[in-house]
């Protein structure tokens, strides 16, 4: 994730073989090394999901469940992420991550024809032409245009070049290799473009990959897991999700960590009580409280306080009061 130094189109690595060990529901592989499982460089703070029932607990047992996928759902800030990189790190789980919206295509999840490179090998190779024919077909099957549309996307879509190869995109390859693909703000996505997650998301054992433009048919590694994230619906430009797509989703929803948490996160990740005292720090997380309920009371507030927010707060008051770090986050997050 935020670790990941290289480029993931270059890697191929499998991940590790499942051991006997686990990390509450989840299974423990085997440490090869992989450069895509994330570090992690803080202590992780669990929280109750439910009455008795912490949330790794319901993560894990959710995330190993071979028939449905899962679906995070919470303010920004609220630690979404978090739980995702302290599962993948303790089990040893490669994990890349799709950024979703609007923009998010299905090149970049599955795939496209991109130009072989000089010097380059390739078992197999089409040129511009066949390239451009091919994702056109494909396009016009899946979007359910008229092929005259199609093609004229198609020749946007795939660059110049003399050969072409079909490059696997960022969820491609974590089914193909056994990584955790992580798909932030699902439903800031187009339903067409969720449509190649379908397949992804049946049951263990139903699931595989086509890949149209090829006419290969990839059977998921059984590593392979996904997980969406996102924001309530009522957040602006998100979409509402397809029912029959939402139901191969376990959801768990994900509320602010108490104060008492934030405070030791703030306390062991930032200066902030140097800084100012533990009283000043236990106002902030007060005030950022009180606007959080009455947010979510109804009333309409510009700024929404997660745990990014104070830390942003946190990490200013080395050179500035902590009131005036306030004012300066609250007036540049409106």
């Amino acid at each position: 994730m935020e670790s990941n130094t290289v480029q993931v189109s270059e890697i191929t690595q499998e991940s590790g073989e499942k051991t006997d060990d686990s990390f509450y529901h989840m299974p423990v592989l085997e440490d090869v090394n992989h450069p895509l499982v994330p570090q992690m460089n803080n202590e992780y703070i669990m929280r109750e999901i439910k009455k008795g029932v912490k949330d790794v607990k319901l993560f894990t047992y959710t995330l190993d469940n071979p028939k449905y996928s899962v679906r995070l759902i919470g303010e920004a800030g609220t630690g979404k992420n978090e739980i995702i990189k302290h599962v993948a790190n303790e089990c040893n789980w490669p994990v890349v991550r799709v950024s979703a919206g609007g923009h998010t295509t299905y090149e970049q999840l599955i795939g496209s024809f991109q130009p072989v490179g000089e010097g380059e090998q390739v078992e197999q190779g089409v040129n511009r032409y066949q390239a451009v024919q091919k994702t056109a077909e494909r396009i016009s099957k899946t979007e359910d245009v008229e092929m005259s549309d199609a093609l004229l996307a198609a020749e946007n879509n795939v660059p110049e070049g003399n050969k072409f190869t079909f490059r696997y995109g960022i969820l491609a390859q974590a089914f193909r290799y056994g990584w955790m693909g992580v798909v932030d703000e699902i439903n800031g996505m187009d339903g067409e473009n969720t449509m190649p997650l379908h397949q992804m998301m049946e049951k263990r054992d139903e699931r595989e990959l086509t890949i149209l433009e090829t006419g290969e048919v990839i059977e998921p590694h059984p590593n392979f897991r996904i997980v969406t994230t996102m924001n309530p619906p009522d957040y602006s430009g998100t979409n509402e999700l397809n029912p029959a797509f939402k139901s191969r989703m376990f959801p768990i929803e994900f509320d602010y960590m108490d104060s008492r948490a934030e405070k030791a996160i703030l306390k062991d990740q930032t200066e902030i009580v140097d800084n100012t005292s533990e009283f000043a720090t236990e106002k902030l997380i007060e005030l950022a409280n009180n606007i959080r309920q009455q947010e979510q009371s109804g009333n309409e507030y510009r700024t929404k306080i997660g745990l990014r927010e104070l830390f942003q707060v946190a990490e200013l008051t080395e050179i500035m009061g902590i009131r005036k770090a306030v004012e300066q986050v609250s007036r540049t997050a409106t």
